[in-house]
């Protein structure tokens, strides 16, 4: 079974499920949706895919999954779940793969600095693992 980890407040959430299922449906696989909107039910999420005993996960595309990119990556190792991840940030944080590009990378200098200055200020956990290109 394939697990999809999804944020039922992100309003694109309902059409990405949509194509996940009609993909499943395709190759024949089973999809098992978890919701999480915030840390601790992300760990509850973790905890109820290992008792399903899921064989990978597709973290969905969500701005918040983005800034729990530590936490996302850590129990995926801790309990052992294959699972990939729309940004190649997840990739390089850990995580076993990403099916997408550097958010990082498509930036231009002046996006960077915004993106420095806003992590640092608001978010400044997450500043640790961003790239040593945008913290120069």
């Amino acid at each position: 079974m394939v697990a999809s980890l999804v944020n039922p407040n992100n309003p694109l959430t309902e059409a990405v499920l949509t194509d996940v299922q009609a993909a499943a449906t395709v190759t024949g696989h089973q999809i098992q949706v978890v919701n999480a909107s915030d840390e601790g039910e992300i760990d509850k999420a973790f905890a109820t895919l290992k008792e399903l005993h899921v064989d990978a996960l597709i973290v969905g595309a969500d701005p918040y999954f983005f800034t729990r990119n530590d936490q996302l990556v850590a129990l995926a190792a801790r309990y052992a779940i294959p699972a990939f991840y729309e940004l190649r940030e997840f990739a390089v944080n850990g995580g076993l793969m990403s099916y997408g590009a550097s958010i990082i990378g498509h930036l231009s200098d002046w996006q960077l600095e915004l993106l420095v200055l806003m992590f640092v200020t608001y978010l400044p956990e997450v500043s640790l693992w961003l790239p040593r290109r945008v913290l120069r």
